[in-house]
């Protein structure tokens, strides 16, 4: 087992409760992802898609902090004078007010669009709203690449043994199983031989993606509300591209304890997905294999 060393992106936790924010909360905005992320010290919370300034209006780059918080607020009449709501005002590390803000906006494509302004989708922007406080440390720039405490780390999903093997390299190279989680479903096996592979649409089962390798994309806490309940259950959805020369399609892992899925997704419990969120990067190699490879 020796896949190459990706970019990793850093570390991905729960939802801190709303009014008990940590000393250690701070946010970054990627300019060139066109991403926000929240984090917890080094690890992530959320990650939002965001659009900054346009070219002409770019949005600056360095550190801020918050200075304001608006539920409920307007652009100026220059600007359409439109609803942006769950507004967060930004001030300068020496305490100069800035012109533009976080907001909510009806309107957030993934490139830059704004007039400075870091737009968010209006309920993203909510969820940030309530998590940040005020002083909270904001960097306009891009996302460094945290070290990761292991190394050369991976997935390894088994269809046979339906499990998750978290994998990194000892000192000598020789790989280990830092931890490992149950499987609670996952998708049908199809195809045979070379074409042997797990279906990844549940609108189509024709639809097959072969054993192989994948890489993590993207990682998402989100709330569950079912039949009117007033408190969310939180579920983690991370996504995973295939490799061209090893495999094609995506597939999902899904941590959740409700009775949720697809039929498509590999699913494991909410702690569990936890135990992945602190372990995962972006870039990370997903191996998925009917038994455990000997090599």
């Amino acid at each position: 087992m020796n896949p190459c060393l990706l970019l990793l992106l850093g570390l991905l936790s729960g939802l801190p409760e709303p009014g008990n924010i940590g000393t250690n909360w701070r946010v970054i905005v990627d300019l060139p992802k066109q991403r926000l992320f929240a984090l917890e010290g080094d690890r992530f919370v959320f990650e939002f898609r965001c659009s900054t300034g346009k070219p002409g209006r770019t949005t600056p780059q360095g550190e801020y902090r918050v200075r304001e918080k608006l539920a409920t607020n307007n652009a100026l009449p220059k600007y359409g004078g439109g609803p942006i709501p769950w507004s967060l005002r930004l001030k300068t590390a020496t305490g100069e007010p800035v012109s533009f803000l976080i907001h909510g906006y009806k309107d957030v494509p993934n490139y830059p669009a704004s007039n400075s302004c870091i737009r968010l989708v209006i309920a993203e922007a909510k969820r940030l709203f309530y998590r940040t406080a005020v002083e909270t440390p904001v960097t306009i720039g891009q996302l460094p690449v945290a070290p990761s405490p292991y190394k050369n780390p991976r997935l390894l999903i088994t269809f046979d043994e339906p499990w998750i093997y978290a994998l990194a390299d000892k000192v000598n190279g020789e790989p280990k199983v830092v931890f490992q989680v149950k499987l609670r479903a996952r998708p049908p096996y199809v195809g045979e031989g070379e074409l042997a592979g797990f279906n990844h649409s549940p609108d189509d089962k024709t639809r097959c993606s072969p054993f192989g390798s994948y890489v993590l994309r993207l990682r998402q806490e989100s709330d569950l509300w079912k039949d009117g309940q007033s408190a969310p259950q939180p579920f983690f959805v991370f996504l995973a591209d295939g490799i061209a020369e090893t495999a094609s399609g995506s597939l999902q892992i899904l941590a959740s304890n409700q009775q949720i899925g697809n039929g498509s997704q590999f699913v494991v419990g909410y702690e569990d997905g936890i135990k992945l969120a602190r372990f995962l990067r972006g870039g990370m190699k997903v191996w998925v294999h009917p038994v455990i490879p000997i090599d």
